[in-house]
């Protein structure tokens, strides 16, 4: 029974590897910096700041519009359900491609935040 879930839990940890090297290759097709930091899978857009928290299931993203609130300096979680990080990903662009035709139509406000 032991190398039965030993093995099972090698596999999913290779799994897991598996599927945050695809990230890594998503971003780089897509041209986003990113770092793998802790538990969490940061990632930067031009238009935002994102976290993937690694060892939550369901996936959780946290997020920072660079558009919107420029000066911003705390993640807020994104209230939607991802259940892969592929999907979470995908929700990513989606986002981010949508607020950059807006910003390039100037069809998005900003809300400027006060330091100090």
């Amino acid at each position: 029974p032991y190398s039965f879930l030993s093995s099972r839990l090698s596999l999913r940890i290779s799994a897991f590897a598996h599927t945050v090297e695809k990230l890594e290759e998503m971003c780089r097709t897509e041209g986003y910096k990113y770092i793998i930091n802790d538990e969490r899978f940061c990632l930067e857009t031009d238009v935002g700041k994102w976290r993937i928290l690694l060892n939550t299931s369901p996936v959780k993203l946290e997020h920072i519009n660079l558009v919107r609130t420029p000066n911003e300096k705390n993640y807020h979680e994104q209230p939607r359900l991802f259940l892969s990080l592929a999907d979470t990903f995908s929700y990513i662009k989606r986002h981010d491609e949508e607020l950059l035709k807006q910003k390039q139509k100037g069809m998005v406000y900003l809300k400027l935040i006060r330091e100090g």
